[in-house]
């Protein structure tokens, strides 16, 4: 019986940064089927992209698991997380500042370019953002 023993290529990245990645995923969608796309995605893509697309994927994805692993899968062949880490590593000014809300929203990005994901939405937020300054509310 000969063995044969897979050789690990050496662009290959070690396991404690896949277990970084796997880590990313959320709880309810860390199913076998989402790891292993996880496990083939860092053979393809630099690990940046694919912690982008993670971070990207949990940010949009309202659905399960099965929703979670398509949309992972797209975003990675469409590199629609390009950058997306570095717009959410800063903050913008909280949009309601009443009611005790002191906190902040990510400055993230949709595809779109819109922080809502609607254009009609964003314009509401900064319509409402600016009545409340004229009325002297600080936002």
């Amino acid at each position: 019986m000969v063995e044969v023993l897979e050789e690990v290529p050496p662009s290959y990245p070690a396991t404690e940064d896949i277990n970084s990645l796997l880590d990313l995923i959320p709880e309810q969608h860390s199913q076998p089927m989402v790891k292993a796309l996880v496990n083939q995605a860092v053979k393809k893509y630099t690990l940046l992209e694919v912690e982008e697309a993670i971070v990207y994927s949990t940010a949009n994805v309202k659905g399960g698991w099965m929703q979670y692993k398509a949309y992972l899968d797209k975003t990675l062949k469409n590199k629609w997380a390009a950058g997306y880490l570095d717009t959410i590593s800063t903050t913008a000014p909280a949009v309601f500042s009443l009611g005790g809300f002191a906190g902040a929203m990510p400055a993230g990005r949709y595809p779109n370019g819109t922080v809502t994901g609607s254009p009609r939405m964003d314009s509401n937020y900064q319509a409402a953002s600016q009545f409340m300054a004229e009325m002297g509310v600080e936002v």
